[in-house]
């Protein structure tokens, strides 16, 4: 029989240490700290320092850049001063909803009163969360490795390794493309999400969910252990469905099924526990279930956000690693540790990943951290076969895994990282005139940057957020290729889409080598022109 003492399930987890052992354990978590923090911040503040002639560093290095610049120009509401969310990739008139990315609403407020840029902002917050988050890895690690060296060897192949993605570029560099099929792309460096690491990298707001979800798991199981009532891991679970309502899904699939599993051995209170945090998550649920139906341009949007699954071997390529080192340790879980847990957190992630939904994909937020977490213990129940050899076992375990998180270092910026001198100029000029409405037309990477750095409306910005996304650039890329140059600037389709100011750059020339309009431009400076006209909404 288990036992029924609160504490003793817990006692048996964590280490026992004196206060010298603590202090010690202390100073080399937060070293871990600064020096991932480090590793982090290394390869954009070598793109900062090395950036070409008349071009500025955006901050983002990955060619995904849209969701990133989308996070901008959620932070410039926020620093214009609004708790209340509009979608500016809409030219549509539409109410704003209050609650939804709250936190890029809250980093816009905290750059307007410390005075900071956005995209510094985004990046301080980016690494104070990343902070938080190793706090909270390190204390769930200590569930499962009580020695203090088995959890930094767990740490660095959590944070530091990925899946067989690069091999692909390996092939692609020295092999025969022949022999790799073009459908199985490297996601593990591709998706960001795929590896710990690449989720730290790029997303502010990847690094606090990461926490959250931890912090979930931890204190329900904190909870059931010590027979108490889940408040902490409520507030955890209520707060992590206001913050990214996707990742909530699997943490009450696990919990859920976790509890009921608990409830078999140990009596039906486990089912009750698990009723109070799922009435925690369901006002934030069921107001964001409200918002993306019913609401007429939020609705449009969920409606086009469709992030399927790939074929399964991409996932293996990515995940292979992970479960190839974690075969070693699948024998004699201990069923009142954390590790039954972790294998449902598994299965049930696996299965959301070709769930009947349109967002299979965004279902993966953590998965590849566990993962890593059953790669740990696999790698580490091997070396403890040979306690001679046990450092070269780990060691050449991380040196399987590392090339890919070193591959996304080692790529570096691409064209997208830069802007153009001119081009920022432009984007300037615009976010001097009044927010009274009028929409900004352009390219869809002009408009998705536009949109941030000015904090006007555009037509064409983003591939989700944009409602009728494939319609609107059909009709973009055609208003500027057709029609002529005097009376365009009066087409009823400027009018009826608020347009109030009209970019002609680069991309825009690629679609039309000649200006499209005759009239005057009210800005005109080194290949970048700006009509404007008067529409209201």
């Amino acid at each position: 029989m288990p036992s029924r003492n609160p504490k003793s399930a817990m006692l048996t987890a964590l280490p026992e240490t004196t206060d010298g052992q603590a202090s010690r354990h202390d100073r080399e978590l937060w070293l871990w700290i600064a020096l991932t923090l480090a590793v982090m911040s290394l390869p954009l503040l070598l793109a900062w320092l090395n950036q070409p002639a008349g071009a500025l560093f955006t901050g983002f290095l990955s060619d995904r850049d849209q969701d990133a610049w989308s996070y901008i120009a959620k932070m410039h509401q926020g620093y214009d001063g609004s708790w209340f969310y509009h979608n500016l990739y809409s030219d549509e008139p539409h109410s704003g909803v209050a609650g939804v990315f709250f936190y890029y609403l809250t980093l816009g407020h905290l750059a307007r009163w410390t005075g900071m840029s956005l995209i510094a902002t985004y990046h301080l917050a980016r690494l104070i969360c990343t902070a938080l988050f190793l706090v909270g890895l390190d204390r769930f690690l200590a569930l499962l490795w009580p020695e203090r060296r088995d959890r930094r060897w767990a740490l660095v192949l959590i944070l530091f390794c990925g899946g067989f993605g690069w091999l692909s570029e390996v092939n692609a560099y020295w092999g025969d493309p022949r022999w790799w099929p073009g459908w199985l792309f490297p996601a593990d460096l591709v998706w960001t999400g795929l590896t710990t690491f690449g989720s730290l990298l790029l997303y502010s707001h990847y690094p606090l969910a990461l926490w959250l979800i931890l912090s979930c798991y931890r204190l329900a199981y904190e909870a059931e252990t010590a027979q108490r009532w889940p408040w902490l891991a409520t507030l955890a679970a209520a707060t992590l469905a206001v913050h990214h309502p996707y990742d909530i899904v699997p943490v009450s699939l696990v919990l859920g099924i976790w509890h009921l599993w608990r409830a078999l051995r140990h009596g039906w209170r486990s089912v009750a526990r698990v009723a109070l945090i799922g009435v925690g998550v369901a006002i934030p649920v069921a107001y964001y279930y409200w918002i993306f139906t019913y609401h007429p341009t939020f609705s449009r949007w969920a409606g086009q956000n469709v992030c399927l699954s790939p074929h399964p071997a991409v996932y293996l390529l990515a995940f292979g690693g992970a479960m190839l080192l974690a075969l070693p340790g699948l024998r004699r879980l201990e069923r009142d540790s954390l590790w039954p847990l972790l294998a449902i957190w598994v299965v049930a992630n696996a299965f959301l990943l070709y769930a009947p939904v349109s967002w299979q994909r965004l279902m993966m937020m953590g998965l590849p951290m566990v993962l890593m977490m059953w790669g740990a213990r696999g790698l580490m129940s091997l070396a403890a076969k040979s306690p001679r050899h046990r450092r070269a076992m780990l060691v050449a375990g991380v040196a399987l895994l590392i090339p890919g998180p070193l591959s996304i270092l080692l790529i570096g910026t691409t064209s997208r990282s830069y802007v153009p001198a001119a081009e920022a100029a432009a984007y300037r000029w615009l976010a001097r005139q009044p927010q009274d409405g009028r929409a900004i037309l352009g390219h869809v990477i002009t408009g998705n940057r536009a949109v941030a750095l000015t904090g006007h409306p555009a037509v064409l910005g983003h591939w989700s957020e944009t409602p009728d996304y494939h319609r609107m650039l059909t009709e973009t890329q055609r208003w500027y290729e057709t029609g002529s140059p005097d009376s365009r600037l009066g087409d009823p389709w400027l009018t009826r889409h608020h347009v109030g100011w009209i970019v002609y750059g680069p991309r825009e020339r690629a679609w039309q080598p000649t200006p499209p309009l005759a009239a005057p431009p009210a800005y005109a400076v080194d290949g970048y022109t700006i009509w404007a006209r008067q529409a209201q909404r």
